[in-house]
């Protein structure tokens, strides 16, 4: 059910905007010729502050107006909802042939628009994101420090089905019927059924407003190592603050920082001061943070798989994880012609890999893809 090479894409992505994902995948789409638009249900839960082409598109508002209050209330606000998923979708049925959802969310509930768009003939793909499509009983998940061995978020299993695996299964499985493509990485494809139509995820990032001066930052005297983390558990921030309070007393000259900022604030400190990104300590591998950090030659530290590193040869991202996130530390700052040859590395890695159009070319090779 692909599409043809002669017949151009036209591509919707969303209705979920998580971290930025259905921005920037139709930016990416958009940057190599592609027609492309981002929809977003609601603003973005991790408060990344980056917006879908068209945003906050359901009523879920907590400060209505004065009008909306006399309309929209929790009786009325289901079947409004309803009405403007219904709209949406047959908008869209007519505005793109291919469909790229960021998971598990759809046009509806329960995913039941998946049939439609199947009998439409429309091309359909998912991106699998994390813990609402992990499997906590696999190896790669519960292992080591992977992210459900550490998870104590109970609230987050109910949400995310962890706690009924059988439910979850049979949850991916109506969804991968449905799938013309499937990008996702090993550690979120426990329920799928077949890796054939499986693509590993890139994602990309703005570039610096002064690429040709963020390595300045490394003659400073002061080194300033870096934790922003979105979630505290998951990025493992417990064992980041006891590491560097070590850290710290050892070596004067550091400056910690860890702290939420706005993204537009949080690109430019990485830009100007920071020289040390420690970002997660229970990923399988590094998300959005690393890549907008290494275009802006910060050095990396985060938990990575040696079977990523093998699909990855020329990743500069340093894998930590609480057992030695100190000593690797500890190295990195005795030896800054290490550190500059890194952060070079890092800026080099990110202009093969991780550019608007890089990455946009990427998603369009998988795009014309015939059977």
């Amino acid at each position: 059910m692909n599409l043809k090479k002669d017949k151009k894409s036209k591509v919707f992505v969303g209705p979920s905007d998580n971290v930025g994902n259905a921005m920037y995948i139709a930016r990416e789409l958009r940057s190599v010729g592609i027609y492309s638009h981002s929809y977003s249900f609601e603003s973005d839960p991790t408060n990344y502050e980056v917006e879908a082409d068209y945003p906050h598109l359901l009523f879920n508002k907590l400060n209505r107006s004065k009008i909306e209050k006399y309309y929209i209330n929790r009786f009325t606000k289901w079947p409004v909802n309803f009405v403007i998923r219904t709209v949406l979708l047959i908008k869209c049925l007519f505005k793109y042939n291919t469909f790229i959802f960021i998971s598990p969310i759809t046009f509806y509930n329960k995913n039941l628009d998946l049939p439609i768009l199947s009998f439409f003939r429309k091309k359909i793909g998912i991106v699998f994101l994390g813990c609402a499509e992990r499997d906590p009983s696999e190896q790669i998940n519960h292992g080591d420090w992977g992210y459900c061995k550490i998870c104590t978020d109970y609230t987050k299993q109910q949400s995310c089905l962890c706690n009924k695996l059988k439910l979850k299964r049979e949850k991916f499985r109506r969804i991968e019927k449905y799938c013309d493509f499937i990008f996702a990485e090993r550690d979120l494809i426990g329920f799928v059924n077949s890796n054939h139509n499986i693509y590993p995820i890139y994602c990309a990032a703005d570039p610096p407003k002064e690429p040709t001066v963020v390595l300045n930052k490394f003659s400073n005297k002061k080194i300033v190592v870096a934790h922003l983390p979105t979630n505290s558990i998951l990025k493992g921030s417990k064992y980041v603050l006891e590491v560097m309070d070590k850290v710290c007393k050892e070596n004067p000259g550091i400056e910690f920082v860890t702290r939420r900022m706005p993204n537009k604030e949080l690109l430019t400190f990485l830009e100007r001061d920071v020289h040390i990104v420690i970002d997660e300590l229970h990923s399988p591998y590094y998300g959005l943070l690393a890549v907008e950090a290494m275009a802006r030659g910060c050095i990396v530290l985060t938990r990575v798989l040696d079977y990523f590193y093998l699909e990855r040869p020329e990743l500069p991202i340093i894998s930590v994880n609480p057992d030695n996130l100190e000593e690797v530390l500890n190295n990195l700052l005795n030896d800054k012609s290490k550190m500059i040859d890194i952060a070079k590395r890092s800026i080099n890695y990110y202009n093969k890999y991780h550019t608007l159009q890089s990455v946009g070319d990427y998603y369009k090779r998988i795009l014309e893809l015939k059977e």
